[in-house]
């Protein structure tokens, strides 16, 4: 059976939504502001920041590696035991570079984002300009910020290596922080006016 949606039946299922959720709403404030003052921190504090995130991506090969041979081990079929346990050596040998050579890691990883930013960028400006859709210049001015960026980057490296991870991962947690405060006022808002 096939239920259709209508207006009616998505502005009923917001409202509840929203009256389930404003009583919660100081909840995703309060995480809000602390995951605000946590990315703050962590864009400012970029090389420990690179350095832990680092250190958690080796953590989590490793472990990935155990569970990959586990799951090979678990499979009893030659092949995908072979692959299963290729993947975790490669996981396990990864994993332990990364938390030797943290900073070395960040470094490659950032050159990588680098290449892709100026890759990305440039691929945005040909499309709009070939295709010219709907608000084509904006796409053009998204592509030229997206090149710029990875030229900051990819002048700066190796250097920037050390700390574009830890600062883009603090903008990342500043903004989700800001967007749950943003909700929280919103749902408070939308819950008075109901």
């Amino acid at each position: 059976m096939i239920h259709a949606y209508n207006l009616e039946n998505t502005n009923s299922s917001w409202n509840d939504a929203i009256e389930a959720i404003s009583s919660h709403r100081g909840w995703f404030t309060a995480a809000g502001l602390l995951m605000m003052a946590a990315g703050l921190a962590g864009a400012y504090y970029a090389t420990a920041t690179t350095v832990i995130s680092m250190t958690f991506l080796g953590f989590f090969l490793i472990v990935g590696a155990f569970l990959h041979f586990a799951q090979g081990i678990a499979s009893r079929h030659w092949s995908i035991f072979l692959i299963q346990t290729l993947v975790a050596v490669l996981s396990f040998i990864t994993g332990v570079i990364t938390l030797q050579q943290p900073l070395a890691v960040a470094g490659t990883i950032t050159l990588l984002m680098a290449i892709f930013f100026l890759t990305t960028g440039i691929i945005k400006i040909v499309t709009a300009l070939v295709v010219q859709m709907p608000k084509w210049g904006s796409w053009v001015l998204n592509g030229i910020v997206t090149m710029v960026l990875g030229f900051m980057v990819l002048n700066q490296w190796p250097v920037s290596g050390i700390w574009v991870i830890g600062t883009f991962l603090g903008i990342d947690i500043l903004l989700h922080g800001a967007s749950l405060v943003f909700l929280g006022s919103t749902i408070g808002r939308q819950a008075n006016a109901l």
